[in-house]
């Protein structure tokens, strides 16, 4: 059976942007002891806009909930340049572009530097830094009525296509668009909504440093680095169907089953996966870092590196959505802070050592060992990080919400996740399995599961590629030089996540690997 994806319509844009940013900075020297370093910056981002108006959008808070039996266009949001005829309910805004302009991105810097004394100096500083959303933000409208439809066909509707023709029957051409589709008690419309109210997300950095060089050309740091994102990006469905009681009835509803969700959502007619884009979510990042840094002298340099940190958020690797503007919160989408947890790129331990170290030339003894023991240089690079964050689904959950599958977390029965021996010893099994459940069951179909966000943690990293090189003065002014690099020197698998589908007959297997195996290569370079 063949599944066709159709979308036709006004698919060509033109948006556009507007950027505008000036700032003021100084140094001041306090003291011979104390600088400090000011600074302001003003950054504007102006809001997408199509210059022929054709990005369609949908408002929540202008969708009427119970459409008449004629059907209603109430939510549908336009822009303010759209020059064409409106039906009744369709809004227009009175601003150009996706949302309000926001003219207070002011953005404050400090910093300092005090010297202790000779050989010990503390630095420390604090910045405002905003942001413009991503592109994908825009691009979300691409499929909203009226300007594009996307038609999904499969089984008896999709029983004349073939892969030479795709389509049948094609689809709409471009003269029917702009498309206004009615939303009417029977229809399951599934529109992407940017919010209005969107503003440039910051983020807070602030950091405190101590740098002691305890040795000649040994320097020691150790500080303090923080952040606090305010104000991030994220899609929130804003049609979760909601639980009708007698008591409480929603539309008139008093039972509550999977086969009458499109019944009970907030707004009837539309999908209950229905959402939008927000800038409503924050995050935190707190770290201690720590490195000792050798300057060259006798042929060797290096740097070692330890950061011990948590990074927190709600939006995150939601959905598998790799764009955090756009990214979805797992399970109840009326309570986002349930979801509040370690980021999906998170590493609590991350320890890099690299270093370069060239051998003094010999200049003594017979002249063919001369050559052979001078002008090598070796080189190196280790990292050991901790795996990032698991994040426990079952996609049988929230269907009585009318949830798509893996949106919910699983349900945990109380038992502690974590399993012990080393990973190879647990490849068919990373975590315990035991931990989880289904989620509870709500009339014929399932709610919401209770396990937070990240509670497991997948395989850490270890890798050291190592290079050798030696260089051949061949005639004056000409060198060769011959390179030969390792690759994960060890051949140490690091291994990928596991399954964290609680509905998957492979739950909580590891079935990759997500580094290269050992690779060794040479090169040659004339120089001349």
């Amino acid at each position: 059976m063949l599944v066709s994806i159709l979308a036709s319509g006004s698919l060509e844009k033109a948006d556009r942007y507007s950027n505008f940013a000036g700032f003021v900075q100084d140094d001041f020297r306090v003291s011979p002891r104390l600088t400090l370093n000011l600074g302001l910056r003003w950054e504007f981002f102006g809001p997408p806009k199509d210059i022929r108006g054709r990005l369609g959008n949908f408002d929540p808070s202008l969708a009427i909930p119970e459409p008449p039996a004629a059907g209603t266009f109430t939510g549908i949001l336009l822009e303010k340049n759209y020059s064409g005829p409106l039906p009744e309910g369709v809004t227009q805004r009175q601003e150009s572009g996706l949302w309000d302009k926001d003219l207070n991105d002011f953005a404050p810097r400090l910093g300092f530097a005090f010297r202790l004394r000779d050989s010990l100096v503390l630095r420390g500083g604090y910045g405002i830094y905003y942001q413009r959303l991503t592109g994908q933000v825009a691009l979300q409208t691409a499929a909203n009525l009226p300007f594009t439809l996307f038609d999904i066909r499969g089984g008896p509707a999709n029983a004349n296509a073939t892969f030479q023709v795709p389509v049948s029957p094609p689809g709409l051409p471009s003269s029917s668009f702009p498309l206004f589709v009615p939303r009417t008690s029977s229809s399951t419309i599934s529109p992407i909504g940017i919010s209005t109210s969107v503003r440039s997300p910051y983020v807070q950095q602030y950091g405190l440093n101590l740098q002691y060089e305890f040795v000649r050309n040994f320097l020691l740091e150790v500080g303090y680095v923080g952040s606090k994102g305010t104000r991030l990006g994220g899609s929130v469905g804003f049609n979760q169907a909601l639980i009708a009681t007698p008591q409480n009835p929603v539309h008139g509803v008093t039972t509550t089953s999977v086969g009458n969700v499109q019944q009970r959502v907030p707004i009837v007619g539309l999908a209950a996966g229905a959402s939008i884009v927000e800038t409503i979510f924050n995050s935190n990042y707190h770290s201690l870092q720590t490195s000792v840094t050798k300057r060259l002298s006798r042929g060797l340099d290096f740097l070692a590196s330890y950061t011990w940190s948590k990074s927190l958020d709600v939006s995150s690797g939601g959905r598998g959505s790799t764009t955090f503007d756009i990214g979805s919160i797992l399970g109840d989408q009326t309570d986002f802070r349930s979801g509040y947890g370690p980021s999906d790129f998170d590493r609590p331990h991350r320890f890099v050592y690299s270093f370069v170290y060239q051998p003094p030339e010999f200049r003594r003894g017979p002249r063919p060992l001369q050559l052979l023991l001078s002008r090598w240089q070796f080189s190196g690079l280790t990292v050991f990080q901790s795996g990032t964050p698991i994040t426990v689904v079952d996609s049988r959950a929230g269907t009585i919400f009318g949830a798509s599958p893996g949106t919910s977390r699983a349900q945990c029965t109380g038992q502690s996740p974590v399993s012990s021996g080393s990973v190879t010893s647990r490849l068919n099994g990373y975590f315990n399995t035991a931990a989880f459940t289904t989620a509870p069951i709500i009339g014929n179909g399932t709610g919401f599961g209770n396990c937070g966000k990240g509670i497991v943690r997948a395989p850490g990293q270890r890798n050291l590629d190592f290079a050798i090189q030696r260089s051949f003065r061949i005639i004056k002014e000409t060198n060769l030089l011959f390179r030969a690099e390792f690759f994960n020197l060890t051949n140490t698998p690091n291994f990928g996540l596991p399954n964290a589908d609680l509905a998957s007959p492979s739950f909580g297997v590891i079935s990759n690997t997500v580094s290269n195996p050992r690779i060794i290569q040479f090169a040659l370079k004339y120089s001349f």
